[in-house]
C-alpha cells in the first residue's frame, strides 16, 4: 500500500484530484494489464482511488482542475505554483509529463 502525501491537506467530499510530477504514481497505482489498485494511504487512512491519468502538464484535462482537492489549483497558475512549492525543479514545462490521480472522499 502507498501513501500519497500533501503539502496543503484540503479535500472536499466526493471526488478529488492531485497532480504528481513524472510518471512514477502511474506506474505505482496502474498494473500492467492496466488494472487500477484502489488502496492507498492518505494521513494513515485508506481512500479509494477511482482515476488515474498520466499525460503532459499542458493537457491536464479540464475535470481535473475542476475536481482539484486543493482550490487554489484549480487553474493553471495556481497549480503551477503549487508544484513549483512540492517539487524544487518543477520549471512549469508544458511537455513535461504528470499523473493525475482522482480519490474518492466520503
Amino acid at each position: 500500500m502507498h501513501e500519497l502525501k500533501f503539502k496543503n491537506p484540503v479535500f472536499h467530499k466526493g471526488i478529488n484530484y492531485t497532480v504528481r510530477n513524472g510518471s512514477m504514481w502511474y506506474r505505482r497505482l496502474v498494473d500492467e494489464a492496466s488494472v487500477l489498485r484502489s488502496d492507498v494511504l492518505i494521513d494513515g487512512i485508506e481512500i479509494k482511488v477511482v482515476d488515474v491519468l498520466m499525460c503532459k502538464y499542458r493537457d491536464i484535462p479540464a475535470f481535473v482542475l475542476e475536481y482539484e482537492h486543493d482550490p487554489d489549483c484549480r487553474n493553471f497558475a495556481g497549480l503551477s505554483k503549487a508544484m513549483q512549492c512540492a517539487y524544487p525543479n518543477w520549471t512549469g514545462n508544458p511537455q513535461k509529463i504528470v499523473t493525475c490521480i482522482g480519490f474518492e472522499v466520503k
